[in-house]
C-alpha cells in the first residue's frame, strides 16, 4: 500500500469526531491500494453523511463533544460502505477483529491483527480478499480514540491518524488494561476492512 502517497485529514483539537476522520481516512488508504484518487470533495461528501447519520439519530451535538462509539463506527462502515460503491464502485467488506473476552493477551493481539490485514489465511476473514486491508483501532486509555492501522510489525503498529502518520510501539500500549504512559487497545473494538 502506497501510505506514503496519503495525506490524511485531520480532526479538529476540541472535537470528538475521531471515529468519522478513522473512517474518511480508510477509505482513503483503502481506494489508493486500488490505484483510485479517493478526492477531497469525496472526503468532504462521505464526512456530511456520517455528521448527517449521527444528527438524525440525535446523536448530535453528544457525539461533537463526547466522542464517537463503537455503535457508532459499525453505523459509519455501513454508510462508508454504500458510499464507496456508489462513488467508486469499490466493494467493502468488514468485520469485528475479536469479540470482547475473545482476545486478552497483546501477543495474541498483535498476531490476529497481522494476519488479518496480511490476508494470510490464518485469520478467518469473510468473502475472502487478496486486496490490501486496513484496520480501525479503538484505544481506550488515556482518552477514547479511533486511528486507523494499515501495517504490524513485530515491535509497532502503523497508523495514520488525524492528519499524521503515527507508530504505536509494542512496549507503549497494553490490551484492554488502564496503566499510567500506556495506550490501552480495544480488540473488540477493531474492525479490519478490505476491498473485494
Amino acid at each position: 500500500m502506497l501510505v506514503d502517497d496519503v495525506n490524511p485529514w485531520q480532526q479538529g483539537e476540541l472535537d470528538g469526531l475521531c471515529g468519522l476522520y478513522a473512517i474518511i481516512n480508510a477509505m482513503k488508504l483503502l481506494a489508493l491500494s486500488q490505484k483510485i484518487e479517493f478526492t477531497d470533495a469525496s472526503g468532504a461528501v462521505l464526512f456530511r453523511r456520517l455528521a448527517r447519520y449521527l444528527d438524525t439519530r440525535n446523536k448530535m451535538p453528544d457525539a461533537l463533544w463526547d466522542g464517537t462509539t463503537y455503535t457508532h463506527v459499525k453505523d459509519f462502515l455501513a454508510v462508508a460502505r454504500v458510499f464507496m460503491k456508489r462513488q467508486y464502485g469499490l466493494d467493502l467488506v468488514y468485520r469485528q477483529l475479536a469479540r470482547k473476552g475473545q482476545v486478552v493477551r497483546k501477543d495474541v493481539f498483535w498476531r490476529f491483527l497481522d494476519s488479518a490485514l496480511k490476508g494470510d489465511g490464518v485469520y478467518h476473514f469473510p468473502l475472502e480478499s487478496s486486496k490490501n486491508r486496513v484496520a480501525l483501532v479503538g484505544l481506550g486509555h488515556p482518552l477514547p480514540h479511533w486511528t486507523v492501522a494499515y501495517r504490524v510489525t513485530q515491535r509497532s503498529l502503523k497508523l495514520i491518524d488525524s492528519g499524521r502518520r503515527f507508530t504505536l510501539k509494542y512496549v507503549d500500549c497494553t490490551l484492554g488494561e488502564k496503566q499510567p504512559n500506556r495506550w490501552a487497545i480495544e480488540p473488540e473494538h477493531t474492525f479490519v476492512i478490505a476491498t473485494l
